[in-house]
């Protein structure tokens, strides 16, 4: 081990080395003397010292930046800064000064990049300036801006251009990813700090596809290396209704190959056409006209991101990744989504009313209300709703409008128990054909009488 003085010794001639670069400066100033290694750390200590003293004084007006700005430190001069970040001397005409505040802040975080919002946050520029003066950084060669699905929102990575070429030679050093790779290494890929990158995943994406033709929901999230109910399951579901739009791949539903006697169907994802060039270009640099004028070229009438579309917290399906999918069109059915009827000049509780008198005695659920009425985006409201229209159904309608009432019942999917929403007409059918009983929806033994009925 070195002693303190050795470790010194060394530390003091690497300071004596940097600080003899005419380039280097103390506090921001050419003409003032850079002090030695030891008089450095006694004036840091003594403003330390200061600054300690006097923050509780000072807090309010400065707002706690004065100690940044009152330690003594070595900087640059402003050649220096242009030849490192840009490659070229001071030229505000090739930068101008805002772009240049912003080529800071990317230079500033390194190999791992910003995302443009954060870039906003930092600078204090306004949010509608910044995409343009990153374009023009990244169209000069500056920086790089690789699309990305950031906390939901569609945004770009910036890295500057040497952080960049580091980045492409250690992602160079690691073996390419295909549809054999393991979940693991894939996931490594496409999802990167908290980022999805929409290049990758659409390469890796289309490579599972074209090598299966179809596969469940379940079985793509697993190979994507997706768990858990997470960002990157989001992130997978928006994704995959742009590529619905695009008319690149369907949602269908399947049944497993060798099981005959097997009712259930599985939701899957089918390939329809090989994707072009031109599809890779527009799903990674999408902007929402792009991908509308492309939608309306390749399938006019589709809604790429309607709010009826799967959504992630209800694709819950069990194939294995073994179990193999029928492919003729007899066996695959595609999913049909009927959109929300909802009408602003007509009153929800009446549109509700009719959802559920036309599901017949099979009943309505929560989801079905939501799906058709609204959209899946107006949950819990469509929760309170049902629920004042339904509670003490018997009590709350007067007889001579039993007939408008909505009763509530439970039932069961698989293992999941859930609310079933009838009509008095339809829940009398179900008890018809033995599917529900009036004793468990009411205190009475037999239903009440309507005047209609009388």
């Amino acid at each position: 081990m070195f002693s303190k003085t050795m470790m010194f010794a060394q530390t003091d001639k690497v300071w004596t080395w940097l600080t003899a670069h005419p380039d280097i400066c103390f506090n921001g100033g050419q003409e003032e003397p850079i002090p030695s290694l030891t008089a450095f750390e006694a004036l840091e200590n003594q403003t330390r010292t200061t600054v300690a003293t006097e923050t509780p004084d000072g807090a309010g007006e400065n707002g706690g930046e004065a100690p940044a700005d009152a330690a003594p430190k070595l900087s640059v001069n402003e050649e220096r800064m242009w030849l490192a970040m840009a490659g070229h001397g001071v030229d505000p005409k090739r930068i101008p000064r805002h772009e240049f505040i912003i080529l800071s802040i990317i230079a500033a975080h390194g190999e791992k990049g910003v995302v443009q919002p954060e870039i906003t946050r930092i600078s204090g520029q306004d949010k509608r300036s910044v995409p343009k003066r990153t374009d023009n950084l990244a169209k000069h060669g500056y920086i790089t801006k690789v699309h990305v699905l950031a906390k939901g929102t569609r945004t770009s990575l910036c890295t500057l251009r040497r952080f960049a070429k580091t980045q492409r030679d250690k992602k160079a050093a690691i073996p390419p990813i295909h549809a054999r790779s393991s979940p693991e290494e894939i996931k490594a890929v496409i999802f990167q700090d908290g980022l999805l990158l929409y290049d990758k995943f659409f390469d890796i994406l289309m490579d599972i596809l074209q090598d299966c033709k179809i596969v469940t929901i379940e079985d793509c999230k697993r190979k994507l290396g997706i768990t858990t109910k997470t960002w990157e399951m989001k992130s997978l579901w928006r994704s995959m209704r742009r590529l619905e739009g695009l008319g690149v791949v369907k949602k269908v539903k399947a049944q497993i190959k060798g099981y005959a006697s097997s009712q259930k169907w599985y939701r899957c994802i089918k390939i329809v056409r090989d994707p072009t060039q031109r599809d890779r270009m527009i799903f990674v640099t999408m902007s929402l006209k792009e991908a509308r004028k492309h939608k309306t070229e390749v399938e006019a009438g589709d809604d790429e991101d309607a709010e009826g579309d799967l959504d992630p917290a209800e694709e819950d399906e069990e194939a294995g990744a073994s179990q193999a999918l029928v492919q003729q069109d007899n066996d695959v059915q595609e999913i049909k989504r009927l959109p929300p009827q909802w009408d602003p000049d007509r009153p929800v509780i009446n549109l509700l009313w009719d959802i559920i008198k036309n599901t017949s005695h099979s009943g309505a659920t929560t989801a079905i209300i939501r799906d058709q009425g609204l959209g899946t985006f107006y949950r819990r409201p469509i929760d309170s709703i049902l629920g004042r229209i339904s509670d003490i159904w018997h009590i709350s309608q007067p007889p001579h409008l039993r007939h408008f009432a909505i009763i509530r019942d439970t039932g069961q999917s698989d293992k999941y128990l859930h609310y079933v929403y009838r009509s008095h007409g339809n829940f009398q059918l179900a008890v018809d054909v033995g599917e529900a009983a009036w004793e468990v929806v009411i205190t009475q033994p037999k239903p009440f009488t309507t005047s209609m009925e009388n």
